[in-house]
Formats: C-alpha cells, sequence, structure tokens
C-alpha cells in the first residue's frame, strides 16, 4: 500500500477514535491535585505500601527494556534483511495486535484462581517468545511467535490492571492512574 497511505489510514483511524470519546461524560475524581511533588509522592507511597505492585512494575520495566525495545527495534532490521522488507515487518505487527484479540476475551472469560500467577506467567511467555526465534528461521514462524506473544501480553495487561483497579483505594486513583497509563 506504501508508506503514504498507511500514514494516512493510521491518521484517519487515530481521528475516528478522537471522535468516539467526544460523547463520554467522565466525572472526575474530587481529589484536587496538590502539585506533580505531592502526586508523585503519593502515588509512590501507595506503590511501597503494595510490595507486589513494586515487583509486578520492575518485572515489567526489564521485561520492556530487555525484551520488547530489542525486538521491536531489531524487527525492522531482521524482516528487511532476512524476509524482503516492509510485507514481512507488516505482517509481523499485524500478528501482534490479531494474537491480542483473544488474549483479551479469554482475560475476560476467564477467572483463574491466580490470576497474578497468570499474569506473571503471561509476561515471562512473552519474553521468552522473543528469544526462541533464531536469525534465520522462517518468516511464518516469527509471525506466529509475535502472535503468541501479543496474546501473551494481553492475558498479563487484563489480570494486572484489574489487579490495580482492586488493591489501590479510590482516594489514590487519580495519582495511580497517571503512574499506569
Amino acid at each position: 500500500m506504501g508508506p503514504r497511505a498507511a500514514l494516512l489510514a493510521a491518521g484517519v483511524t487515530f481521528a475516528l477514535g478522537a471522535f468516539t470519546v467526544l460523547g463520554i461524560r467522565e466525572q472526575l475524581p474530587d481529589k484536587k491535585s496538590r502539585g506533580i511533588v505531592s502526586d508523585a509522592r503519593e502515588g509512590l507511597k501507595a506503590v511501597l505500601d503494595r510490595p507486589w505492585v513494586l515487583a509486578v512494575m520492575t518485572a515489567t520495566c526489564v521485561q520492556i527494556m530487555i525484551g520488547t525495545a530489542t525486538a521491536l527495534t531489531l524487527l525492522p532490521i531482521v524482516t528487511s534483511r532476512e524476509f524482503g522488507g516492509g510485507f514481512a515487518y507488516g505482517a509481523t505487527l499485524a500478528a501482534v495486535a490479531l494474537g491480542a484479540l483473544p488474549g483479551v476475551y479469554l482475560a475476560s472469560k476467564w477467572r483463574p484462581a491466580r490470576r497474578g500467577t497468570v499474569s506473571m506467567i503471561a509476561l515471562v511467555c512473552y519474553g521468552g517468545l522473543r528469544s526462541v526465534s533464531p536469525p534465520r528461521c522462517c518468516s511464518p514462524l516469527v509471525i506466529l511467535l509475535f502472535a503468541l506473544g501479543g496474546f501473551a501480553v494481553e492475558l498479563y495487561s487484563v489480570y494486572w490492571l484489574s489487579a490495580l483497579q482492586r488493591a489501590v483505594p479510590a482516594n489514590c486513583s487519580a495519582v495511580c492512574w497517571r503512574w499506569t497509563s
């Protein structure tokens, strides 16, 4: 389709997304912000009061730095060099989104007894999928691994965000939401 058409399609999609939220009337929290330093202090206290939140945030940061950043940085280079370029790159990124859809659906229906454990296993699987792809493997395998990665990361995301919503007090939600969004 070409880069101009792809950017135009992406721009139209983002514009349509922006228009869909214009009619939403969300009630803001009653809490007034006392400033960025005070809000940061309150958010940090909320995290430190819940060691599991700090552990998950730390694991996620490591995963993003080591796994996701390198995979997404090298992906255009590898797909261009090994698999012929743009189509393989686009197919791989699309596979992440297609893999995410059943992950979100499963997470919305499945209520395991230990959601946190499932979430962290999904995060480890997400990272592991990036490392099993040998440098010269075939493009369909890379696409499949990225689709499985999309599936795993959505299981993690749904359970992580729902755990935060249940565990962080409502009077802290505005501060903590800024930290996680």
